[in-house]
């Protein structure tokens, strides 16, 4: 008896230790995940949160440039990367939970641009697109043969370059406003040129997690959708529709 109680403690004790060396990453990229007045916040940070308080986990959320979370979700272990785009590509690369939003890929141009995009292929003739290193924007405009992209680390960089004529189009997503706030630009200065598509985001779990941790994360993320939790979370933030 004594020897099997044992066994139970050491097993639980590493269950633990291994829950505590579990790192949640995230980016600034509002309104989803943004620090405003030092304080974490956007719709995607209050479900996680939810998800934690649930699973009654006192990890906290780490902020990360994208390209570095991103890489130590591939390479890294015990690493929790959100709000991740779901491709094909990615599908196999790492385990998920959600959606915790839904993004548009949108091509912005200064207000006072004359270019006119109607297909994917028209923005191949533009000079220049910004794009956030990567960003699962910019990769897949490089998988769709663009040769014109100049890619940088901070996304508020991408804003001051199209306003300063610098590039002729910005591919963003649904928080260019914000990210024009925090570079201190007018978002009047630009305009959508073309909607790319639309995709769901999630979080996304390096594949060395356990499929047992995992479904706790996604049990706690189906009660919240259940109980209406979710729904009242989208709609405070009057974002697309995940539930």
């Amino acid at each position: 008896m004594k020897k099997l109680l044992f066994v139970l403690f050491a097993f639980m004790f590493t269950f633990l230790i291994f829950a505590e060396e579990l790192k949640v990453y995230t980016e600034e990229s509002p309104p989803l995940n943004f620090t405003k007045n030092g304080v974490l916040t956007g719709q995607a940070v209050e479900i996680v949160k939810e998800i934690l308080n649930r699973i009654n986990s006192n990890i906290t959320i780490q902020v990360v440039p994208w390209a570095r979370g991103y890489n130590e979700l591939l390479s890294n272990k015990n690493i929790i990367l959100f709000s991740t785009t779901r491709t094909e590509e990615r599908e196999k690369l790492f385990k998920w939970v959600g959606p915790v939003g839904v993004n548009q890929w949108i091509f912005y141009a200064k207000k006072d641009s004359n270019i006119v995009i109607k297909s994917l292929e028209d923005a191949k003739n533009v000079k220049s697109i910004g794009t956030y290193i990567d960003d699962v924007r910019e990769k897949f405009l490089v998988q769709n043969g663009f040769l014109n992209i100049e890619s940088v680390n901070n996304n508020a960089l991408n804003v001051k370059k199209l306003i300063k004529g610098r590039i002729d189009l910005w591919i963003s997503g649904i928080g260019a406003k914000e990210i024009c706030e925090k570079a201190g630009e007018d978002f009047e200065k630009i305009k959508v040129i073309y909607v790319v598509k639309e995709m769901k985001l999630y979080i996304a779990f390096s594949l060395d997690i356990s499929d047992e941790i995992v479904a706790k994360w996604q049990k706690a993320y189906d009660d919240i959708k259940k109980d209406g939790t979710l729904k009242k979370i989208n709609n405070k933030w009057d974002l697309p529709e995940i539930y």
